[in-house]
């Protein structure tokens, strides 16, 4: 909603901005190109100083004021909100002041992308029954950064004991993606207590360790996080325990490997069961 203050002025909008119906904008406000305004934000430039004058609220390109922000400037002051700034939910910004702290070029924050290079990281936010960020950030910790299979970004990592496990790691991941699961491999020229070490402090779920033997007999040797022991199973017994694993949440059903006896699949069904 857009109002005037008691002296008239009216906030300025660029057209590439999205104001939700619900948000009110009074007075001498100016929101600039590709800024969100959330649902019932309330931004206001209605007061006057001791002369009659009054700065504007800016609200600077690409921020993102979310729901229930009250941006309000007292006796006049100017608010200025910098460009690429979030505004987090429900807070309240009081005049005179400046707000352009957010950037995460500014806070030194950074990833390692896959070229190598480093990379300023991006927060997409979506409002939906409260604050997507802080839901995640409340699952992290509930699960110590141990999330289960279902939700894990990796779900499991193929690595290698030498380079002759290669060929068959990248026939146990396409099997294991090619049946939903999400799965990278580790083809590296480093030791198997390195990886395994490496992969458990990155809290993938599940390692599966291949090499000759394992390629040779059609196996993998299966280990979970915070557990010393492996467990040998066939490439179809490891598939379907996984598979079966990752879906049990969502109810879908078990798509079985086309291959082998059917009394082997009514043994698998079973155990799966149990």
């Amino acid at each position: 909603m857009i109002r005037r203050n008691p002296r008239g002025d009216l906030p300025v909008v660029h057209d590439s901005a999205f104001v939700d119906p619900t948000a009110i904008l009074c007075g001498r406000v100016v929101i600039h190109e590709n800024v969100f305004i959330g649902p019932y934000a309330v931004i206001r430039a209605d007061e006057v100083d001791a002369n009659g004058h009054m700065e504007p609220i800016v609200i600077g390109a690409h921020s993102n004021i979310q729901d229930g922000v009250v941006i309000h400037s007292k006796s006049g002051a100017a608010v200025t909100i910098g460009e690429r700034t979030s505004i987090a939910h429900r807070a309240i910004v009081h005049g005179p002041c400046t707000v352009d702290l957010n950037l995460p070029e500014r806070l030194g924050a950074f990833y390692i992308g896959p070229d190598g290079e480093k990379h300023s990281p991006v927060m997409l936010h979506r409002a939906l029954f409260g604050s997507l960020e802080w839901f995640t950030g409340i699952l992290l910790e509930h699960y110590a950064g141990k999330l289960p299979l279902w939700l894990a970004p990796v779900q499991a990592v193929v690595a290698t004991i030498t380079s002759d496990g290669d060929s068959y790691a990248s026939e146990v991941a396409g099997l294991l993606m090619a049946h939903g699961l999400r799965v990278e491999t580790d083809l590296r020229n480093e030791k198997i207590g390195y990886k395994i070490r490496e992969h458990s402090l990155a809290k993938v779920p599940v390692l599966l360790v291949v090499g000759k033997r394992e390629a040779k007999e059609g196996n993998v040797s299966l280990r979970r996080i915070g557990r010393n022991d492996n467990e040998t199973l066939t490439l179809r017994e490891a598939t379907v325990r996984l598979e079966t694993e990752a879906l049990r949440s969502t109810g879908a059903p078990v798509s079985f490997p086309n291959e082998g006896p059917s009394e082997d699949k009514e043994r698998l069904t079973e155990a799966v069961a149990g």
